[in-house]
């Protein structure tokens, strides 16, 4: 799972929005924190925070990338899973998160956006699925966090 998620850089969100529909949305960045949680980086006014205001559970997936074969299929690994979100509201938390992002991905501090109109979420995992099709196609491990 570290392997997968340390080799993306984007990631994908669902929400869930006040009519208790399913929305996705495009987070900016992927970055480890820990086994069980992750910090994610998007605008403070996205629809996405918003909605974890509302209700903090969540899906999110990373995609390996589109493949042009069979052979390519065969080597993609990706995750997929659910949690709880919060919005991080203590600056230090979200300095060190932000610290942590701008040495994985320097380019972040060429944004054209005020780094002030940026939120930290924290993701906290309930549940991953690992595929892996280097191991044999269509291998999924289940990972559940209590």
């Amino acid at each position: 799972m570290n392997e997968v998620i340390q080799g993306h850089n984007v990631a994908h969100l669902a929400t869930i929005d006040s009519n208790r529909e399913p929305s996705c949305g495009f987070l900016f960045t992927l970055q480890g924190m820990t086994i069980t949680s992750f910090f994610l980086l998007t605008n403070k006014e996205s629809r996405k925070v918003a909605h974890i205001r509302q209700c903090p559970r969540v899906g999110f997936a990373t995609i390996d990338r589109d493949a042009q074969n069979r052979e390519e299929i065969g080597n993609s690994k990706y995750i997929k899973g659910k949690g709880t979100a919060t919005i991080i509201e203590d600056e230090d938390e979200l300095q060190r998160a932000m610290g942590a992002l701008m040495a994985r991905f320097p380019y972040l501090a060429e944004l054209p956006d005020d780094p002030t109109d940026f939120v930290g979420i924290r993701l906290s995992l309930q549940e991953v699925h690992v595929t892996d099709h280097t191991i044999s196609f269509g291998y999924i491990e289940e990972i559940v966090f209590s």
